[in-house]
Protein backbone atom coordinates (compact mmCIF):
# COMPACT_ATOMS: atom_id res chain seq x y z
CA UNK A 1 0.00 0.00 0.00
CA UNK A 2 1.04 3.56 -1.00
CA UNK A 3 3.41 2.01 -3.61
CA UNK A 4 2.70 4.08 -6.81
CA UNK A 5 3.98 3.37 -10.56
CA UNK A 6 5.08 7.15 -11.64
CA UNK A 7 5.54 6.27 -15.30
CA UNK A 8 6.21 9.87 -15.66
CA UNK A 9 6.84 12.06 -18.82
CA UNK A 10 10.68 13.06 -18.93
CA UNK A 11 10.38 16.89 -18.56
CA UNK A 12 13.95 17.05 -19.92
CA UNK A 13 16.44 15.72 -22.40
CA UNK A 14 18.60 14.60 -19.91
CA UNK A 15 15.89 12.53 -17.98
CA UNK A 16 14.29 11.22 -20.89
CA UNK A 17 15.63 7.59 -22.49
CA UNK A 18 13.69 8.74 -25.98
CA UNK A 19 13.74 12.13 -27.61
CA UNK A 20 12.86 12.94 -30.92
CA UNK A 21 12.37 16.58 -31.87
CA UNK A 22 11.96 17.66 -35.61
CA UNK A 23 12.14 21.34 -36.18
CA UNK A 24 11.81 24.26 -38.56
CA UNK A 25 14.32 26.86 -37.74
CA UNK A 26 15.06 30.07 -38.62
CA UNK A 27 17.84 32.82 -37.86
CA UNK A 28 18.73 36.40 -38.21
CA UNK A 29 19.75 37.07 -42.02
CA UNK A 30 18.61 33.50 -42.81
CA UNK A 31 16.95 30.79 -44.97
CA UNK A 32 14.64 28.34 -43.53
CA UNK A 33 15.84 24.85 -42.63
CA UNK A 34 15.40 21.86 -40.98
CA UNK A 35 16.89 20.23 -37.72
CA UNK A 36 16.90 17.02 -35.61
CA UNK A 37 16.99 17.09 -31.84
CA UNK A 38 17.55 13.34 -30.97
CA UNK A 39 18.55 11.35 -27.71
CA UNK A 40 18.14 7.72 -28.09
CA UNK A 41 19.42 5.71 -24.64
CA UNK A 42 18.19 2.50 -24.66
CA UNK A 43 18.21 0.27 -21.88
CA UNK A 44 19.42 2.64 -19.48
CA UNK A 45 18.89 1.96 -15.80
CA UNK A 46 18.53 -1.55 -16.61
CA UNK A 47 21.66 -3.27 -16.18
CA UNK A 48 23.36 -2.81 -13.09
CA UNK A 49 27.77 -3.14 -12.29
CA UNK A 50 28.66 -2.79 -9.11
CA UNK A 51 26.09 -0.33 -8.14
CA UNK A 52 26.45 1.58 -11.23
CA UNK A 53 23.47 1.50 -13.84
CA UNK A 54 24.92 1.25 -17.58
CA UNK A 55 23.86 4.03 -19.96
CA UNK A 56 24.63 3.92 -23.52
CA UNK A 57 23.66 6.98 -25.49
CA UNK A 58 23.72 8.84 -28.92
CA UNK A 59 22.53 11.88 -29.00
CA UNK A 60 22.32 14.35 -32.12
CA UNK A 61 21.67 18.30 -32.85
CA UNK A 62 21.95 18.83 -36.40
CA UNK A 63 20.22 19.52 -39.61
CA UNK A 64 20.83 20.18 -43.07
CA UNK A 65 19.74 22.56 -46.09
CA UNK A 66 20.66 25.92 -45.20
CA UNK A 67 22.37 25.02 -41.73
CA UNK A 68 25.17 26.71 -42.30
CA UNK A 69 23.74 30.44 -42.71
CA UNK A 70 21.79 29.25 -40.51
CA UNK A 71 24.35 28.70 -37.41
CA UNK A 72 22.34 26.31 -35.71
CA UNK A 73 24.55 23.31 -33.75
CA UNK A 74 26.08 20.94 -35.19
CA UNK A 75 26.71 18.09 -32.99
CA UNK A 76 26.50 14.41 -33.02
CA UNK A 77 27.75 11.83 -29.83
CA UNK A 78 28.07 8.29 -29.28
CA UNK A 79 29.24 6.76 -26.43
CA UNK A 80 28.67 4.54 -23.12
CA UNK A 81 28.27 5.55 -19.56
CA UNK A 82 27.30 4.50 -16.09
CA UNK A 83 25.81 6.10 -13.25
CA UNK A 84 24.80 5.98 -9.55
CA UNK A 85 23.30 8.03 -6.99
CA UNK A 86 24.97 8.88 -4.38
CA UNK A 87 22.35 9.79 -1.23
CA UNK A 88 23.15 12.29 1.52
CA UNK A 89 21.89 12.03 5.01
CA UNK A 90 20.47 15.33 6.81
CA UNK A 91 21.93 17.60 3.95
CA UNK A 92 20.64 20.61 2.38
CA UNK A 93 22.32 18.45 -0.59
CA UNK A 94 20.29 15.26 -0.38
CA UNK A 95 22.42 13.19 -3.09
CA UNK A 96 25.12 13.62 -5.97
CA UNK A 97 24.16 11.51 -9.50
CA UNK A 98 27.46 10.23 -10.66
CA UNK A 99 27.85 9.47 -14.44
CA UNK A 100 31.37 8.88 -15.87
CA UNK A 101 31.52 7.62 -19.66
CA UNK A 102 33.69 7.78 -22.59
CA UNK A 103 32.14 9.43 -25.89
CA UNK A 104 32.89 10.19 -29.37
CA UNK A 105 31.82 13.41 -30.56
CA UNK A 106 32.07 14.51 -34.38
CA UNK A 107 29.50 16.78 -36.33
CA UNK A 108 27.50 16.28 -39.85
CA UNK A 109 30.17 16.19 -42.11
CA UNK A 110 32.67 14.05 -39.71
CA UNK A 111 35.21 16.46 -40.05
CA UNK A 112 35.60 16.78 -36.62
CA UNK A 113 36.68 13.40 -34.73
CA UNK A 114 37.30 13.86 -30.32
CA UNK A 115 37.57 10.61 -28.28
CA UNK A 116 36.41 11.97 -24.66
CA UNK A 117 35.79 11.08 -21.34
CA UNK A 118 33.72 12.85 -19.88
CA UNK A 119 32.17 13.33 -15.98
CA UNK A 120 29.76 14.43 -14.62
CA UNK A 121 28.01 15.44 -11.54
CA UNK A 122 24.06 16.11 -10.86
CA UNK A 123 23.60 18.27 -7.57
CA UNK A 124 20.94 17.21 -5.83
CA UNK A 125 19.36 20.41 -3.41
CA UNK A 126 16.33 20.00 -1.14
CA UNK A 127 13.26 21.51 -2.60
CA UNK A 128 14.47 22.44 -5.67
CA UNK A 129 13.08 19.31 -7.99
CA UNK A 130 8.85 19.44 -8.04
CA UNK A 131 7.46 18.27 -11.20
CA UNK A 132 4.30 17.91 -11.25
CA UNK A 133 4.38 14.09 -11.22
CA UNK A 134 6.28 14.41 -7.65
CA UNK A 135 3.58 17.16 -6.09
CA UNK A 136 0.94 15.09 -7.37
CA UNK A 137 2.53 11.75 -5.69
CA UNK A 138 2.97 13.70 -2.25
CA UNK A 139 -0.75 15.30 -2.49
CA UNK A 140 -2.46 11.86 -3.08
CA UNK A 141 -1.07 10.30 -0.58
CA UNK A 142 -1.45 13.52 1.91
CA UNK A 143 -4.77 12.62 1.49
CA UNK A 144 -5.98 9.72 -0.76
CA UNK A 145 -9.81 10.30 -0.02
CA UNK A 146 -10.48 13.21 -1.71
CA UNK A 147 -9.15 11.51 -5.30
CA UNK A 148 -11.05 9.06 -6.74
CA UNK A 149 -7.66 7.13 -7.71
CA UNK A 150 -4.01 8.19 -8.31
CA UNK A 151 -2.97 10.48 -11.71
CA UNK A 152 -0.41 12.31 -12.19
CA UNK A 153 -2.54 15.24 -12.94
CA UNK A 154 -3.91 16.07 -9.92
CA UNK A 155 -0.82 18.48 -9.01
CA UNK A 156 -1.94 21.39 -11.64
CA UNK A 157 1.44 23.10 -11.35
CA UNK A 158 5.01 21.85 -10.97
CA UNK A 159 8.66 23.37 -11.25
CA UNK A 160 12.05 22.86 -10.47
CA UNK A 161 16.29 23.67 -10.38
CA UNK A 162 18.80 20.99 -11.59
CA UNK A 163 22.47 21.81 -11.20
CA UNK A 164 25.38 19.55 -13.09
CA UNK A 165 29.18 20.02 -12.61
CA UNK A 166 31.61 18.13 -15.24
CA UNK A 167 34.17 18.19 -17.85
CA UNK A 168 35.51 16.74 -20.60
CA UNK A 169 38.85 15.68 -21.54
CA UNK A 170 40.29 13.67 -24.30
CA UNK A 171 41.89 14.59 -28.10
CA UNK A 172 41.08 14.85 -31.57
CA UNK A 173 41.95 11.42 -33.31
CA UNK A 174 44.08 12.35 -36.87
CA UNK A 175 44.78 15.23 -38.37
CA UNK A 176 41.85 15.92 -41.06
CA UNK A 177 41.41 18.57 -44.04
CA UNK A 178 38.22 20.39 -44.25
CA UNK A 179 37.09 21.91 -47.81
CA UNK A 180 35.20 25.15 -48.21
CA UNK A 181 31.36 23.65 -48.59
CA UNK A 182 30.98 25.63 -51.85
CA UNK A 183 34.39 26.05 -53.04
CA UNK A 184 37.95 24.09 -53.80
CA UNK A 185 39.70 25.58 -50.91
CA UNK A 186 40.76 23.46 -48.18
CA UNK A 187 42.84 23.79 -45.28
CA UNK A 188 44.46 21.02 -42.68
CA UNK A 189 43.23 21.01 -39.04
CA UNK A 190 46.08 19.70 -36.80
CA UNK A 191 45.28 17.29 -34.01
CA UNK A 192 44.63 18.46 -30.87
CA UNK A 193 44.00 18.17 -27.19
CA UNK A 194 41.12 18.34 -25.58
CA UNK A 195 40.23 19.95 -21.91
CA UNK A 196 36.53 21.06 -20.96
CA UNK A 197 35.24 21.91 -17.45
CA UNK A 198 31.35 22.69 -17.35
CA UNK A 199 28.99 24.41 -15.10
CA UNK A 200 24.92 23.54 -16.27
CA UNK A 201 21.75 24.72 -14.85
CA UNK A 202 18.52 23.64 -15.92
CA UNK A 203 14.69 25.17 -14.63
CA UNK A 204 11.47 24.58 -15.66
CA UNK A 205 7.72 25.49 -14.58
CA UNK A 206 5.09 23.04 -15.71
CA UNK A 207 1.19 24.50 -15.77
CA UNK A 208 -1.30 21.79 -16.64
CA UNK A 209 -0.08 21.32 -20.25
CA UNK A 210 2.25 23.77 -20.71
CA UNK A 211 5.86 23.57 -19.91
CA UNK A 212 8.67 26.42 -19.87
CA UNK A 213 12.05 25.59 -19.52
CA UNK A 214 15.57 27.36 -20.10
CA UNK A 215 19.08 25.35 -19.75
CA UNK A 216 22.33 27.66 -19.27
CA UNK A 217 25.44 25.97 -19.80
CA UNK A 218 29.30 27.55 -18.89
CA UNK A 219 31.72 26.01 -20.59
CA UNK A 220 35.26 26.48 -20.27
CA UNK A 221 38.23 25.80 -22.82
CA UNK A 222 41.12 24.92 -20.51
CA UNK A 223 43.49 24.59 -24.26
CA UNK A 224 43.22 26.07 -27.38
CA UNK A 225 40.93 23.68 -29.60
CA UNK A 226 41.59 23.63 -33.45
CA UNK A 227 38.11 24.94 -35.64
CA UNK A 228 37.57 26.13 -38.97
CA UNK A 229 35.27 29.35 -40.01
CA UNK A 230 34.10 29.53 -43.40
CA UNK A 231 33.08 32.85 -45.32
CA UNK A 232 29.94 34.08 -45.85
CA UNK A 233 29.64 32.55 -49.39
CA UNK A 234 31.16 29.41 -48.28
CA UNK A 235 33.78 29.63 -51.19
CA UNK A 236 36.86 30.11 -48.47
CA UNK A 237 37.58 28.26 -45.36
CA UNK A 238 40.61 29.31 -42.38
CA UNK A 239 41.89 27.22 -39.56
CA UNK A 240 41.15 29.02 -36.17
CA UNK A 241 41.63 28.29 -32.20
CA UNK A 242 39.33 28.88 -29.77
CA UNK A 243 39.92 28.73 -25.85
CA UNK A 244 38.31 30.68 -22.63
CA UNK A 245 34.65 30.56 -22.06
CA UNK A 246 32.39 29.28 -24.12
CA UNK A 247 28.43 30.12 -23.01
CA UNK A 248 25.40 28.19 -24.41
CA UNK A 249 21.79 28.46 -23.95
CA UNK A 250 18.33 27.38 -25.10
CA UNK A 251 14.92 28.48 -23.67
CA UNK A 252 11.59 26.55 -24.94
CA UNK A 253 8.77 26.41 -24.79
CA UNK A 254 5.86 23.21 -25.08
CA UNK A 255 2.15 22.37 -24.96
CA UNK A 256 1.39 18.58 -24.88
CA UNK A 257 -0.88 17.45 -27.73
CA UNK A 258 -2.07 14.19 -26.28
CA UNK A 259 -3.23 13.45 -22.29
CA UNK A 260 0.01 11.90 -21.47
CA UNK A 261 2.40 15.12 -22.32
CA UNK A 262 4.74 12.28 -24.39
CA UNK A 263 3.47 14.28 -28.06
CA UNK A 264 4.11 18.31 -27.48
CA UNK A 265 4.46 21.05 -30.02
CA UNK A 266 7.65 22.55 -29.03
CA UNK A 267 9.65 26.06 -29.96
CA UNK A 268 13.03 26.69 -28.81
CA UNK A 269 15.77 29.93 -29.20
CA UNK A 270 19.18 28.53 -29.18
CA UNK A 271 22.17 30.90 -28.21
CA UNK A 272 26.03 30.75 -27.89
CA UNK A 273 28.27 27.75 -29.17
CA UNK A 274 28.62 24.32 -28.80
CA UNK A 275 31.26 21.61 -29.87
CA UNK A 276 32.89 20.35 -31.78
CA UNK A 277 33.34 23.30 -33.70
CA UNK A 278 32.40 26.02 -31.24
CA UNK A 279 29.98 28.28 -34.21
CA UNK A 280 27.52 30.61 -32.41
CA UNK A 281 24.01 29.16 -32.42
CA UNK A 282 21.40 32.19 -33.12
CA UNK A 283 18.01 30.39 -34.01
CA UNK A 284 14.42 30.14 -32.77
CA UNK A 285 13.14 26.14 -34.07
CA UNK A 286 9.63 24.90 -33.81
CA UNK A 287 8.71 21.54 -34.30
CA UNK A 288 7.50 18.73 -33.13
CA UNK A 289 8.49 16.52 -29.92
CA UNK A 290 7.99 12.95 -28.89
CA UNK A 291 9.72 11.90 -25.67
CA UNK A 292 9.46 9.13 -23.77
Amino acid sequence: EGKISLGGVPKTKDEANYYLKFSHQAGPGAKPGWVADIKFAPGGGLTRIHGFYLKPQVTIDAGQGTIDTARTNDLITGGMGLTRIFRIQESAIEAVRITPGVKFETNRKLNKQNLLYDQEFQIHVAGLYNPRKVRSRRMYLADKSKYSGYTETIADYGYGLQLFEGGEVGNSLVERSVKASKGTVTVNVPQYTVARFRTRAHVFLEWQRITLDATVTGRFLGVDENVTRETVDGKSVRLAQVSGWRPYGEASLSIGLDKSGHIALSSTYKLGSQPPNFIKADTVQTGLLLRY
